[in-house]
């Protein structure tokens, strides 16, 4: 037997037919009538829960999309000076042999792996398609 509960949300269409379901909580098998994409109890939805079920699915992302935007656009120099020094550096673009300074801080190991002009993922594809044409 299934039953339609007109919501008093606007915003979303919720009028979908209740449904007899079966909570995903790990260890809870409680049944609940739920609509649409709904996964969990009554029990199970509140906020207490809310960490234990969605904080490690997107830390895990966002930490991954932060490595990998590091490592394409920064280089990492570890060092134990004390002191700020300025050192010269090559482009890492392709076919780009401009030298560029980089000042070393204590405390800092991201520093830029491309020279002021190709700094920007725009610029460097720019950079790479103009060379293509050229050749």
């Amino acid at each position: 037997m299934s039953y339609i509960i007109i919501s008093k949300n606007t915003n979303q269409c919720l009028n979908e037919t209740l449904t007899e379901k079966e909570c995903q909580f790990p260890g809870c098998k409680e049944k609940f009538k739920g609509r649409g994409l709904e996964k969990y109890c009554y029990e199970h939805r509140k906020k207490e829960y809310h960490k234990k079920l969605y904080h490690n699915k997107y830390k895990k992302d966002k930490e991954k999309n932060e490595k990998k935007a590091l490592k394409e656009n920064n280089q990492i120099i570890k060092h134990h000076n004390c002191e700020t020094f300025i050192i010269t550096s090559m482009c890492a673009l392709k076919n780009c042999y401009e030298e560029f300074k980089i000042t070393i801080s204590p405390g800092n190991y991201i520093y830029p792996k491309y020279c002021p002009k190709h700094r920007n993922l725009f610029k460097r594809e720019l950079f790479l398609q103009n060379l293509k044409e050229d050749l």
